[in-house]
């Protein structure tokens, strides 16, 4: 009778330990706006900023849903906007997202083709 109330106790405490490694995870949800415009921006990419990993996109409202490990920052990435950094939180977030400068823009190829 010892032996199995000891292996019991050995699984419980095990069991204990296991999900305290478990991370709590946060479902983030809000929408991604130009900053001038107030126009909802559509297909901007939501990455975890540590990783660069994809988590999810905007869809054709600006709006997002993600679920994250709590404490993560999300960076939201959109082609020639500067990129935005936020905590990641259950309340609904609004992202505002600006213009990148286009000064940085050193060099531009053309290239045509033609049919012969």
């Amino acid at each position: 009778m010892r032996h199995v109330f000891a292996i019991l106790l050995t699984f419980i405490m095990c069991m204990g330990v296991h999900s305290s490694f478990a991370q709590a995870k946060v479902n983030c949800s809000g929408e991604v706006i130009d900053k001038v415009t107030n126009a909802p921006m559509v297909g901007v990419s939501i990455l975890i900023q540590k990783t660069h990993k994809v988590v999810g996109k905007t869809d054709d409202h600006g709006k997002f849903s993600v679920e994250v490990p709590v404490g993560t920052k999300l960076e939201f990435s959109y082609v020639n906007y500067a990129n935005s950094v936020a905590d990641a939180s259950a309340d609904f977030m609004q992202i505002g997202m600006t213009l990148k400068d286009d000064s940085d823009l050193k060099d531009v190829a053309v290239v045509g083709f033609r049919k012969v």
